[in-house]
Formats: C-alpha cells, sequence, structure tokens
C-alpha cells in the first residue's frame, strides 16, 4: 500500500495547514516570539502528519479487503452546489480555504478543520468473488470508519506516552481527539457521512464510542476509559436500534 507523489503532497499541505492553525496561538506567551512559534508549529505539524498518515493507512488497509485502492485527497469542490456554476481551479480546494479562513477571522479562537477526504477506485476485475462488483456503501463506511477510529487510537497511544513528554503528547492528544470529531461530522466528502449513508446504526454506535472514549481519556486511565466507553456505546447503540425498529 504505497503513497503516490500526489497523495504525499497532499498528506504535507493538509499537516502544514492543520499544524498551523492547532499551534495559531502559540508563537509566545505575552510577546510575539518567532523560534518559540516555528518550535510549536513544527511540532504540530509533525503531529497531523502521523495523524494523517495512520488516518490514510488504515483506510487503505481496510480497502484493499474489499478489493479496490484508496487515495487520500483534500476536500475540494468542483461546482456551487445547487447550480451548474463551475469553481475555478484556483478556488477548488474549498476544504483548506475554509479551515484557514476560520483560523484568520477569528484569530485561532475558532478550530474548523476540513482538510482530507480519500477516493475510493473500484477494480471491477479484482472484485470477483464479491457479491457486487461495485463498492456498497456500507464496504464504504466500514473503510471511513477506520479514519476516525486510528485517531483514537493514537489518542490512546499519546495518553500513555504522556509521562515521557507532557507538552509534545498532550498536543497530540488534542490534535488527534479534535481530527477524530471533525472526520465524524456527516459533511460533504467527510468520513462522517459515507459512514451515515451506509449504515445509521454504525454510525450513532462509532460517534458514542469516539465521543466518550475522548472523555473519559482526559479523566481516567485508558484501560477503564476503554472499558466504560464500550459499555455505555453498546446500551445508547442497543437503545437506538431497538428504537427505530419498534
Amino acid at each position: 500500500m504505497e503513497f503516490t507523489k500526489k497523495e504525499i503532497t497532499y498528506l504535507l499541505v493538509a499537516s502544514i495547514i492543520a499544524g498551523f492553525v492547532f499551534s495559531f496561538d502559540e508563537w509566545g506567551t505575552e510577546v510575539f516570539n518567532l523560534s518559540v512559534g516555528l518550535i510549536n508549529l513544527l511540532k504540530a505539524v509533525i503531529l497531523v502528519l502521523i495523524i494523517y498518515t495512520v488516518h490514510t493507512f488504515s483506510q487503505k488497509l481496510i480497502a484493499k479487503k474489499s478489493s479496490c485502492d484508496l487515495e487520500f485527497d483534500l476536500i475540494t469542490t468542483e461546482k456551487i452546489p445547487l447550480t451548474h456554476i463551475i469553481i475555478p481551479k484556483g478556488f477548488k480546494f474549498t476544504g483548506p480555504l475554509i479551515t484557514l479562513i476560520f483560523s484568520l477571522v477569528s484569530n485561532g479562537k475558532l478550530i474548523f478543520v476540513a482538510l482530507a477526504s480519500f477516493k475510493s477506485k473500484v477494480n471491477r476485475k479484482k472484485r470477483i468473488g464479491h457479491q457486487w462488483t461495485n463498492l456498497k456503501d456500507i464496504e464504504e463506511a466500514n473503510i471511513a470508519a477506520t479514519g476516525p477510529i486510528s485517531n483514537v487510537c493514537l489518542l490512546l497511544i499519546f495518553k500513555i506516552l504522556l509521562p515521557f513528554s507532557q507538552s509534545f503528547f498532550s498536543k497530540g492528544m488534542f490534535i488527534a481527539s479534535s481530527l477524530a470529531i471533525f472526520h465524524m461530522l456527516p459533511l460533504p466528502k467527510y468520513d462522517g457521512i459515507k459512514i451515515w449513508a451506509g449504515s445509521r446504526t454504525l454510525y450513532i454506535a462509532l460517534f458514542c464510542l469516539i465521543i466518550l472514549v475522548i472523555a473519559f481519556t482526559y479523566l481516567i486511565n485508558v484501560l477503564a476509559a476503554i472499558i466504560l466507553a464500550l459499555i455505555l456505546t453498546i446500551a445508547i447503540t442497543s437503545f437506538y436500534f431497538y428504537s427505530s425498529n419498534k
């Protein structure tokens, strides 16, 4: 599962933009400090690059099991929704632009990340043996779900590694948890919309699990956080499934 030159370029672009957003207000405590800011920016970029790489690799792994290829992509828009107006090529990267605008306009107080997405490419010859030649919605939902799950796994790893570097891994925890939540939003091109389209029950279960794991990880130890989150997620999902199938 190799990354193409285009994917590597997009991964670096997404990491730099997200790193800038997550380190926006870390350029000195009271007075602007260039060296401190650059160090914090570099830390954030490295953390985001790790998170996005694991995120995409996990999705590529599951995509391979469905006999399809997956390509990391930036969130773009080809035309204005509900119209036939084509967006100029220079402005088609709406996700990165919106991410930067939110950060700049709010002076770093509001964080909204709309950067990473993926394209699935089905090779029908490889799909021989599967029930359908095209990728089913539930298969794409399973592929998308591994992205936010990988973010939460990294959150737990960063929590375990916290004693080795409080500042670095606490920042990693914040970035990993933030990206996990953003990717679960049911918005166009996000992982969340693909999960929602494939299975509402899977979406509810995964959203609850992610929110609960994040909340408990900041309050208690990793093992207890996982156990409590799983118990509550099973209870909530069971209630949802029962209610929706009455």
